[in-house]
């Protein structure tokens, strides 16, 4: 049985983080470098200066064990985590550093995505979006919009409604939107963005399919703690805890 504490490193650095939040590894099978290896994503991690990455696989937790394992001798700290697909768009849900993979996992089937579902982003959720954002809470976990500006799977280019647009984006259990129009930050935080009124913390991150695109948009964070729960409160905070750098 893998030893999570064992697999948990905490950054001495102090400051901000450098931080990515969406990151594939080759079970997703839209991964575009199928020779990538645990190593390979970790040392591209580093190479990019990340201290922090979450691994969010398509409707799989299968990577994270091995990449927690080669990540905790290098110093990096990872998030596990996993990308869910819905009829609305595509959810990130993040889970604390010492989580086991059977919280993801029990989170997947509760919002019925099928065991040979796992890797493939096609393969949507049961319920709506906004109930896999409470799924994901009721699990310990965070959840974000995925890529919520990019057609066709972000919520905002989703094939629905706009009153049900408004209402997923206004969910109790949505701790913040994933964009890929940094520009756009500051009406997403103040509910400037058209038909859109909801105040909404904001990240950007790489959705790297590749080492390669590791780290290639990130934040900084500045947390009281390293843990989802210092995660949680930097993104309430996120106007003065969270920096898109240039």
């Amino acid at each position: 049985m893998v030893n999570i504490n064992e697999m948990v490193h905490i950054p001495k650095k102090t400051g901000p983080l450098s931080v990515d939040l969406h990151v594939h590894t080759p079970q997703s099978t839209c991964y575009r470098d199928k020779e990538a290896t645990a190593e390979s994503i970790v040392d591209a991690a580093i190479g990019a200066g990340l201290d922090i990455m979450a691994i969010t696989d398509h409707n799989t937790t299968a990577a994270i064990d091995k990449v927690r394992s080669v990540a905790s001798e290098r110093g990096l700290l990872v998030f596990p985590g996993v990308e869910v697909s819905t009829a609305s768009g595509h959810v990130l849900a993040l889970f604390d550093i010492s989580a086991t993979n059977t919280a993801v996992d029990g989170m997947l089937e509760r919002i019925g995505i099928a065991r040979d579902a796992a890797g493939d982003g096609g393969r949507l959720a049961k319920c709506q979006m906004d109930e896999v954002f409470r799924a994901i809470s009721d699990a310990g976990g965070l959840a974000i919009a995925a890529h919520v500006d990019r057609w066709p799977t972000g919520v905002l280019h989703a094939n629905a409604s706009l009153g049900d647009k408004v209402r997923l984006l206004s969910s109790e259990y949505l701790s913040a939107v994933e964009i890929t129009i940094p520009g756009d930050r500051s009406l997403w935080n103040t509910g400037r963005i058209p038909n859109v009124s909801t105040k909404l913390a904001c990240v950007q991150s790489s959705d790297a399919h590749a080492p390669s695109e590791i780290g290639r948009r990130r934040v900084l964070i500045t947390m009281s703690e390293v843990s989802l729960e210092g995660m949680r409160e930097a993104l309430s905070n996120d106007g003065t805890a969270i920096v898109f750098p240039d």
